[in-house]
């Protein structure tokens, strides 16, 4: 049996995209009557997939692969329909923004690239890490990104004039992170015992949470809400965490 490399769970809960490590994705639609036809098989990457991502609105499959694909699928036609032109990297994470009309991808060399779907080359770069970007989230007003680095850093960008308006170090490489719902505060972790949440009205700490003892690394971090947030613990410990005792 192949590897499984990444998972993504629809926000409606429909459907469930699997990227293999073979180069191939499958995209099950549990709403519809038959298993046969909520079955899709995409095949076209010449390598791993790294992270595979459904819109929510549109009925297309972005896609990402270990030898610097950067892949849209459309569900309907069961097909290819863009190959996005990316120097040569591996995509570690992208996001949509709230319209999903664009998009935000981030990876090895270390900057971020600002996509239209309909344009194949990026309408603009964000560079400033000095290392791999391993996660990148768009903030709830789709103006802003957060990136998170091996460099040990965060930056936040602001998308309409392309520069860094903020810089946070963590002391750690950077796996995981996200705004909250409302946007006012941005959690982040990786490979550290520490958790750290900024107000990003301040760009403060807001406050602290400190793990025992850590072998791998803190990743998958989601808020549900305002104020609770989920994270994966060495790959295998699921903990959900509330902030409410720690309100200004």
């Amino acid at each position: 049996a192949t590897l499984i490399n990444c998972l993504d769970l629809s926000k409606n809960q429909r459907t469930l995209t699997i990227g293999y490590q073979n180069s191939m994705i499958q995209v099950f639609d549990f709403l519809k009557p038959k298993p046969t036809e909520g079955l899709y098989l995409l095949k076209g990457n010449r390598s791993s997939i790294i992270c595979a991502k459904k819109m929510n609105i549109a009925k297309y499959i972005l896609n990402s692969s270990l030898g610097g694909e950067l892949y849209l699928w459309s569900l309907e036609q069961r097909s290819l329909v863009s190959k996005y032109v990316i120097p040569k990297q591996t995509i570690w994470d992208f996001s949509f923004t709230q319209n999903e009309n664009s998009f935000v991808s981030a990876g090895s060399l270390g900057y971020a690239a600002y996509w239209h779907i309909e344009r194949f080359f990026p309408i603009r770069l964000f560079i400033g890490h000095t290392s791999d970007i391993n996660v990148v989230k768009i903030h709830s007003d789709s103006n802003f990104i957060g990136t998170g680095s091996d460099d040990n850093t965060v930056r936040l960008w602001d998308i309409r004039i392309k520069k860094s308006i903020g810089k946070l170090f963590v002391g750690c490489s950077v796996n995981t992170m996200d705004f909250s719902s409302n946007g006012d505060k941005l959690t982040i972790a990786g490979r550290s015992r520490i958790i750290n949440t900024f107000d990003l009205r301040t760009l403060k700490n807001f406050f602290k949470i400190k793990e025992g003892i850590v072998k791998n690394k803190i990743d998958k971090l989601l808020y549900m809400n305002n104020e609770s947030f989920v994270y994966v613990k060495d790959m295998n410990i699921l903990k959900i965490w509330n902030n409410q005792n720690f309100k200004m």
